[in-house]
């Protein structure tokens, strides 16, 4: 009410970052995926390894008109020998979107690396926080004016501000 009384007008849209299980399949067969933007799809695979129906989810993603985001791939420690796979994935039309947290060790030396790899190699296209308690976002405040932060932070690349 004080939105519309002080002439505020939001849009609020429903999305989701979906875990690639066994159910996503019956999700985007039934076409009951929560997109944003132009029909993007947020999703995120397991952390021990990269699941053998990888490949046919993105597949069925893109056959059935959205278009896949993987969420923190530089986090997936199974691709750190094997960056190559990055632009494999990008060559694929799979969009990139590192959380912002990689970039300041927050997870590990080895992720804020693979981090800061993919900035430099222009992979990433959307970039997003984690951030689930406070520490996180006084972690984020203290990276605000580092090289990784601007250099993002004045991507033409980025594609959130789309959205």
């Amino acid at each position: 009410a004080k939105l519309i009384k002080n002439n505020i007008n939001i849009k609020i849209e429903a999305a989701a970052e979906y875990n690639l299980d066994d159910g996503l399949e019956t999700l985007i067969d039934n076409k009951q995926i929560l997109t944003f933007g132009d029909n993007h799809v947020l999703f995120e695979l397991p952390f021990m390894q990269e699941p053998r129906n990888f490949q046919e989810i993105v597949f069925k993603f893109q056959t059935n008109g959205y278009k896949p985001i993987l969420a923190h791939p530089e986090r997936y420690s199974f691709w750190h020998k094997n960056f190559e796979k990055f632009e494999e994935l990008k060559a694929k039309g799979i969009l990139l979107q590192l959380n912002l947290l990689s970039l300041t060790g927050h997870y590990s030396p080895e992720v804020k690396k693979i981090a800061e790899r993919m900035v430099d190699a222009n992979l990433i296209d959307f970039v997003g926080t984690d951030c689930h308690r406070m520490e996180h976002l006084l972690t984020l405040q203290k990276f605000a004016n580092t090289k990784y932060f601007n250099i993002l932070a004045n991507s033409t690349q980025l594609m959130n501000p789309l959205i």
